[in-house]
């Protein structure tokens, strides 16, 4: 692949990378947090630092731009231990532990999970689309 050097440098996992390079980190933030807080409104309130941040201006706030960052890193690193279970158990215990605090439930990692599905999906069908 012609960005191992990011790779190597920046430690990205590949599917990371990928979704990076792919639709771009302002794409995703705006794809995944901007549109999520869209169709689900109260996740905001949960997220103290851009709580009351308008909705418009949410997709240009660099706190929500970082913590989208934040997320897609986390992701990776679960896809990139899914062979070892023992760190998968100590990533997903660590995240547990740091949402709980905030109120956070395992229904709500249901539906941010499933939305970043619906998302991701979309877009690669787009993609394949306008390829044919």
């Amino acid at each position: 692949m012609e960005y191992n050097f990011l790779y190597s440098k920046y430690g990205f996992s590949n599917i990371y990378l990928c979704l990076y390079l792919s639709f771009g980190k302002l794409i995703i933030n705006v794809l995944i947090n901007y549109s999520f807080f869209t169709g689900f409104p109260e996740y905001q309130k949960v997220f103290r630092g851009f709580a009351s941040i308008p909705l418009d201006q949410l997709a240009t706030n660099k706190r929500l731009m970082a913590h989208g960052f934040t997320v897609f890193s986390s992701i990776a690193g679960l896809v990139d231990n899914l062979e070892d279970p023992e760190v998968l158990d100590e990533l997903l215990l660590n995240t547990g532990r740091s949402h709980i605090k905030r109120g956070l439930k395992p229904g709500d990692f249901q539906v941010i999970f499933f939305y970043f599905a619906v998302v991701v999906l979309r877009k690669i069908t787009k993609l394949c689309q306008e390829e044919i």
